[in-house]
């Protein structure tokens, strides 16, 4: 026995729970005496063969008086280890039991059988669920997955272990679901499932990056004085748009590789390329684009000026040039001074960046007017007041005025004393005559006028041909 309990005890240091356990079924095969027992027994707690025996020999008089021997059950039991587990029941879980059967009787002789019950797990499957990954499966970087196994038919779950090696050559063996780049395995088990049989079931799957693809879609442009800013589309395996893609561009001209995106006219060679990142492989194209000249004009603005006068100044127009650049204009004009029309011609250096245009202006000599001289105004004397003739204004007189020589009606040509050539009744009221205008006064006076206003006229059709 002590050879045993060393063989036990060294595997319990090995880690596996295996040991010796001893299943009692009593059957007394009285009611009475069956109750008690069971009723003496759910009051003590009793773990192994050594409790059981102590138990029996305490309640030995208790028993007797139900009719109940133990004295045989105890030498049986006292074979037995004492340390030895025990349960009141059927074993249930896998292994091979030596079952023993002891007769108790006082009206027979003791009698015990024996016979072996080997107990195995029962043999399934493992399999891994529907939903799960699939063997040989590829996926991106960062994504989602899921593993999960069951014994076949059942709802017991099988626990899932990862093994592998990443992208950078480390080793990885795991409970968890490996997240870096790698090639791994999904193993799918059970050996603490006493139920069933030790099964596997593996899948491996790997963790990489997919596939991408990037376009040019940008062309060509007319020249603006700025860089050229290519644009590009990245696209995975799918077609669907990778966002924010981190480009590099390479420009070319001819064979020779160039410091920065070109600016002037010309060809080029321009080469795009999106760098890997953990899910997708590095991508690269290339596209040829021309920078074409821009449209430029020059146009000279139209100029006039008066016979003797000095030529203005010659100014001009120009439309298309970039905010970057600037040009040396020249403007010169047909010579003569007589009255007519005269080019303006524009011109500039040389820029290959543009095709050029240049537009003439006209410079118009018109022919100088003269202006006749304007006549002093005479001024016109005022006009003295004239004194009140009676029966004009104010107050009148009721008295009728005496007829005089020089009016009509009947005269009397008799001519009274003191006042010739007047009636008998006039009275001595002589007024004084105005002071008279003579004819070629008003007559030079209009004319002034009229050469005055013929002169406004005048100066007034040149300020608008100016």
């Amino acid at each position: 026995m002590r050879e045993k309990t060393k063989k036990f005890q060294k595997i319990e240091e090995n880690n596996v729970k295996v040991s010796p356990k001893i299943y009692v079924d009593l059957n007394l095969g009285n009611d009475i005496a069956a109750n008690t027992l069971k009723n003496l027994l759910s009051s003590v707690k009793i773990n192994n063969v050594g409790d059981l025996v102590k138990f029996l020999k305490n309640s030995e008089g208790v028993l007797g008086a139900i009719g109940i021997d133990i004295s045989q059950i105890v030498k049986v039991l006292e074979i037995i280890p004492s340390n030895t587990s025990l349960a009141f029941s059927c074993p249930d879980q896998p292994g091979a039991y030596l079952g023993t059967a002891v007769v108790v009787d006082s009206n027979a002789n003791t009698a015990i059988g024996m016979g072996t019950l080997l107990m195995i797990r029962e043999t399934k499957k493992v399999s891994f669920t529907d939903d799960s990954l699939a063997n040989g499966s590829r996926i991106k970087y960062g994504a989602d997955y899921k593993h999960e196994a069951y014994y076949e038919g059942t709802t017991s779950k099988a626990k899932i272990m990862y093994s592998g090696i990443t992208n950078k050559g480390v080793p990885y063996f795991s409970s968890k679901q490996p997240t870096q780049l790698g090639t791994y395995a999904a193993v799918a088990y059970s050996f603490d499932d006493l139920e069933y049989k030790v099964a596997l079931a593996a899948r491996t799957f790997t963790i990489g990056r997919e596939e991408s693809n990037i376009e040019i879609t940008s062309g060509n442009k007319s020249y603006d004085g700025k860089s050229y800013e290519p644009t590009t589309v990245v696209t995975n395996k799918q077609g669907e748009i990778i966002e924010n893609a981190e480009v590099s561009y390479t420009y070319y001209k001819g064979a020779k590789k160039l410091k920065s995106a070109p600016t002037e006219v010309g060809t080029y060679v321009v080469r795009a390329k999106y760098n890997s990142t953990n899910e997708y492989f590095a991508s690269t194209t290339i596209k040829t684009i021309k920078i074409e000249k821009a449209e430029l004009t020059i146009t000279a603005d139209n100029v006039s000026k008066y016979v003797g006068e000095v030529d203005p100044e010659l100014t001009y127009t120009i439309e298309g040039l970039a905010d970057t650049d600037s040009l040396n204009v020249e403007l010169t004009r047909e010579v003569g001074e007589e009255v007519g029309e005269y080019k303006i011609t524009p011109s500039c250096d040389k820029n290959d960046n543009y095709n050029m245009t240049f537009v003439d202006g006209v410079l118009t000599i018109k022919e100088k007017e003269v202006i006749p001289e304007q006549p002093e105004v005479p001024e016109v004397p005022e006009q003295p007041d004239q004194p009140e003739q009676p029966g004009q204004g104010g107050d009148k007189d009721d008295t009728e005025k005496p007829e005089t020589p020089d009016q009509g009606g009947d005269k009397d040509d008799t001519e009274k004393p003191g006042q010739p050539g007047q009636g008998e009744d006039k009275e001595d009221t002589n007024k004084p005559e105005p002071p008279q205008t003579s004819d070629a006064s008003i007559a030079g006076y209009v004319g002034t006028m009229l050469a005055s206003i013929a002169g406004l006229f005048a100066i007034n059709r040149r300020r608008k041909e100016d």
